[in-house]
């Protein structure tokens, strides 16, 4: 493996790294502003006032 390329993440690591950005400011690709939050086995996406509700379960710890 040269030093351009990355070893794929895990389904732990991923998770670990969703959780550690619950809250943090995101941006849609039209630029509008949103965040997300995790409860239970799904992740709340607020865009003031538009919420979704995406279903997490499989993923690890829950």
């Amino acid at each position: 493996m040269n030093d351009t390329e990355k070893t794929p993440m895990s389904l732990e690591e991923l998770w670990e790294l969703i959780r550690q950005s619950e809250g943090q400011p995101f941006f849609t690709a039209k630029g509008l502003p949103f965040t997300y939050k995790i409860r239970g086995g799904e992740m709340f996406v607020d865009r003031r006032e538009k919420a979704k509700s995406i279903a997490l379960y499989g993923l690890p710890g829950l």
